[in-house]
């Protein structure tokens, strides 16, 4: 089953279900609430997060863009909603927002 989610730009606000992510992801290795922090004001840096239709973050990503380049910096998907396409969702909306920042900026 596919679910339809919306995807978003991560705000502050956003950054409890990030980290409730996060540390269930990357149990032992996650990143800091203070890193998100620095990330998402990070000009070189795009952050956004998939939505469930009843509002629940599915998943989130990072990367950084420098002209024709990107590097993910950080993706995952909140284990309830792992094998549904909400990664694949997150790496294409990746794909469509690098392309965006180079042909379209």
């Amino acid at each position: 089953m596919i679910l339809k989610v919306s995807i978003k730009d991560i705000a502050e606000i956003d950054l409890d279900e990030v980290m409730e992510i996060e540390e269930v992801a990357y149990p032992n290795h996650h990143w800091s609430r203070v890193s998100f922090e620095n990330e998402i004001s990070n000009k070189l840096a795009t952050y956004r997060c998939a939505l469930t239709p009843k509002g629940d973050m599915a998943g989130f990503y990072g990367f950084w863009q420098i002209l024709e380049e990107a590097h993910i910096t950080t993706i995952a998907t909140h284990p309830d909603f792992r094998r549904q396409g909400v990664a694949k969702t997150l790496m294409f909306d990746i794909i469509d927002e690098c392309y965006k920042k180079v042909y379209h900026p």
